[in-house]
């Protein structure tokens, strides 16, 4: 009947045969359709909700849920043993693959640990054989300084006693025999000190050389092992040679010195001398005496003051060889046990040069 209505109105508004029907009045007509096709189908949904064929519905699918349920729950009671089976099977697998590494580890640590330890054995004999090469150079310098300070007393000893004993045997001529030897004094002074700085000068080159040419031979026997210990082992050598270098040319200005300085602290006495002959020739003797003295104390001082430097030489060595040999200690223990040939090679022949350095000195 609706229908029929709203399809009147429509033709009338079409046709337009009736001027007095609006637009919106077909409008509420349409909805009012629509409202009537919504409450008929609840109704149809009421009637079918409350009939046998609902009821049934309903019944079965109450039943299968309830199935659906047992399935579920008899599949959680069949899955619950299988799935501790299985990460039972996966922990006992991953234990028994952590030990196959674990033993595959062991062997291949057994297999390159021997390799490791000769590399490194090697190593540490070559720079024991350059300990051993140096340390002979630095004990002979440390010997020079002393023998060439003790016969530079030796030397100047004779002329102090000559003038003790000129002195006591010509009182009549005292004045005219002692001038001439005032004046000698301070000349053999001058020679003598000159000389021990000519011949302890060429040493510290000597030294410097033989060292140069010893880690020259290090760094050539490294050649045959890998980068990385050579570069440890060329980064070390090359921090002992910028420490040595210097401390050469610093030993050879502080010799230098020395020399200029006991030239200047012996250079007073003879002028003392020559300035006593004028005045009481009784001061004399105790005044020789006192130069004498002085004279000894002087050298004294002049070799002490070059000890320090023979003992500095020496620890700097030894310093920059323990460091040697602790930056091979990551590999392993057994190389601090095998750098000591090397380094007692190096000490040996630096201890050679400076024994020498110091006889020289001493002469």
């Amino acid at each position: 009947m609706y229908l029929r209505t709203i399809l009147v109105a429509l033709a009338v508004v079409l046709s337009g045969s009736r001027a007095d029907v609006s637009h919106d009045q077909v409008q509420d007509a349409f909805w009012e359709y629509v409202s009537q096709l919504s409450e008929t189908a609840r109704e149809n949904v009421g009637k079918i909700q409350s009939s046998e064929v609902g009821k049934h519905l309903d019944e079965l699918i109450k039943e299968n849920l309830g199935q659906i349920t047992v399935y579920a729950d008899d599949l959680r009671e069949k899955m619950t043993p299988l799935a501790q089976q299985f990460r039972t099977k996966v922990t006992e697998d991953g234990e028994r693959l952590q030990e196959q590494i674990r033993q595959q580890v062991e062997q291949l640590s057994a297999q390159v640990s021997p390799i490791s330890e000769e590399v490194q054995q090697q190593i540490s004999q070559k720079i024991e054989v350059l300990k051993l090469r140096l340390t002979p150079y630095t004990e002979e310098l440390s010997a020079q300084v002393s023998e060439k300070t003790e016969q530079l007393r030796q030397r100047l000893t004779p002329y102090t006693e000559d003038l003790q004993r000129t002195l006591q045997q010509n009182a009549d001529n005292l004045q005219q025999a002692l001038v001439p030897f005032a004046q000698d004094l301070q000349q053999k002074i001058n020679e003598n000190v000159d000389e021990v700085r000519q011949k302890l000068t060429p040493l510290t080159d000597e030294y410097l050389a033989k060292f140069t040419e010893n880690v020259q031979e290090l760094r050539t026997s490294l050649a045959p092992y890998t980068q990385e210990v050579q570069d440890r082992m060329n980064q070390q050598i090359e921090e002992l040679s910028q420490k040595i270098v210097p401390f050469t040319q610093q030993l050879q200005e502080q010799l230098n010195a020395n020399a200029e300085q006991l030239k200047a602290q012996l250079a007073p006495f003879a002028a003392e001398l020559k300035a006593k002959l004028n005045e009481n020739f009784e001061d004399l003797v105790p005044r020789a005496e006192a130069l004498n003295n002085q004279v000894n104390q002087r050298i004294e001082e002049f070799r002490q003051n070059m000890a320090p430097y023979t003992e500095q030489l020496d620890t700097m060595i030894s310093q920059n060889i323990q460091k040697m040999r602790e930056s091979l200690q990551p590999h392993t223990d057994k190389v601090r046990q095998t750098l000591t040939p090397v380094e007692m090679q190096l000490r040996a022949h630096l201890t050679a040069l400076w024994e020498t350095f110091r006889q020289n000195l001493q002469k």
